[in-house]
């Protein structure tokens, strides 16, 4: 079976959804050809490297329709409709098979009739069940939890994604200057991060030791060791719960805080909202109440492993044999 998946991912709307669909991608792609097609450059560079892409400019509709219809797919899979150039009708023309991710209102599948719509990152399947047992994430995750809750938190890991686009990491490590307690923290810092000369400044004025962890290759290894995070909204925040590391959440984007709502409501997760709204004030009190918080830190633990368990990706291969009988 032919699968084409168009999706982007850039400094603006994150990366997240080119991991997802390579996850994605990575399980199903033993008896399947896949192909992406991008229209932003930082998805066309990660995606070339693994599968056969096609690059295609924004408003470029004719180019975009054209190459579809070329590669003539059995399946087409959607990550994050509100971004294409090409409307759903004109996709469905080339291709009656459809899946839908991340489209995050509620009632969009009256409005698409016949698309499987699944919304893995914030919570909504296509039966409008609250949950994220569609969420797609890298397996070695559910394979790296954490098994303890220290009684009071020492290591904290700072990850705002992997270009921090509104560069909240130098308001975060200004925040632990507040706080009167040792602490050993880390700072993940992606390939696209573009805040180097003020987190350098705050780095340069924190009174705590930090240790910055440039393009991470085995995320999952690595977060176990932590005791509670600051993240962003997006799929991080998501890994974190997986984990059963404790997070502070600090979104830059509308869809993060519908991702942080929901975390926060299975407490496993602590939502600040958008970061321009808060101060590093504010920041520090939250984080040092959590790391006093033993019996909050080891329920937040409890319920992302719980709600988060790893096989997201495994149950979306299922909805895809669903959509595809013949598919193998």
């Amino acid at each position: 079976m032919k699968v084409l998946f168009l999706v982007d991912g850039s400094l603006k709307i994150g990366m997240g959804h080119i991991y997802r669909s390579l996850n994605l991608a990575n399980e199903i792609k033993e008896k399947n050809e896949i192909v992406f097609i991008t229209r932003e450059k930082l998805s066309f560079k990660n995606f070339k490297n693994y599968y056969k892409t096609f690059f295609v400019e924004k408003n470029n509709i004719l180019k975009e329709k054209n190459i579809i219809e070329k590669i003539n797919p059995d399946l087409i899979i959607i990550d994050k409709l509100k971004e294409r150039n090409i409307t759903i009708n004109n996709i469905k023309k080339i291709c009656e098979n459809i899946l839908l991710i991340d489209y995050t209102k509620k009632n969009i599948r009256n409005k698409f009739h016949g698309v499987t719509i699944l919304y893995p990152e914030t919570g909504f399947s296509s039966q409008n069940e609250n949950n994220f047992k569609y969420t797609i994430i890298n397996k070695e995750f559910s394979k790296n939890t954490t098994t303890k809750t220290e009684k009071i938190a020492k290591k904290i890991i700072v990850l705002q994604g992997g270009s921090d686009t509104y560069c909240f990491t130098p308001k975060i490590i200004d925040s632990f200057n507040l706080i009167k307690k040792d602490l050993e923290i880390s700072v993940i810092i992606g390939e696209s991060f573009n805040c180097w000369k003020k987190l350098e400044q705050s780095i340069s004025n924190s009174n705590k030791k930090i240790k910055i962890l440039h393009n991470v290759k085995n995320l999952s290894k690595i977060l176990k060791k932590y005791d509670l995070a600051i993240t962003a909204g997006g799929m991080t925040s998501l890994e974190l719960a997986c984990v059963g590391i404790p997070s502070i959440i600090i979104c830059g984007e509308k869809f993060e805080i519908e991702t942080a709502k929901l975390l926060e409501k299975n407490k496993c997760g602590i939502n600040l909202g958008f970061g321009k709204n808060i101060s590093s004030k504010q920041i520090s009190e939250y984080v040092n109440n959590l790391i006093l918080n033993f019996e909050q830190r080891k329920q937040m633990k409890k319920q992302g492993q719980k709600l988060i368990d790893g096989d997201g990706v495994i149950r979306m291969k299922e909805v895809i044999k669903k959509l595809k009988p013949n598919y193998t």
